[in-house]
């Protein structure tokens, strides 16, 4: 709530069965990509369900997968928003 967020939009959610996943994942109005350790398989997943992902890359190769998909350009994905600092990722 302290960033604007009301609580009844974030979902947490155990284990589904493999099925529903992308079912659950297009759910989603976007995916917050962690900075330090991107999503990897996870944040493909979410594009492939048709949810926007937001990345900030870091220095390790492990922090740079999310813009990596970014510029994949032969990958019919939803957008991708790559920021480059701190304030850019909380806006």
């Amino acid at each position: 709530e302290e960033m604007g967020v009301a609580p009844h939009r974030v979902v947490w959610s155990a284990f589904f069965p493999r099925e529903v996943e992308f079912l659950v994942k297009g759910l989603a109005d976007v995916f917050v990509d962690t900075p330090y350790f991107n999503a990897h398989t996870t944040g493909v997943d979410a594009l492939w369900s048709g949810t926007p992902l937001l990345t900030w890359p870091g220095g390790e190769f492990s922090a740079r997968v999310g813009a990596s998909l970014a510029v994949a350009e032969s990958l019919p994905l939803p957008p991708i928003t790559v920021v480059r600092d701190a304030e850019d990722y909380e806006q």
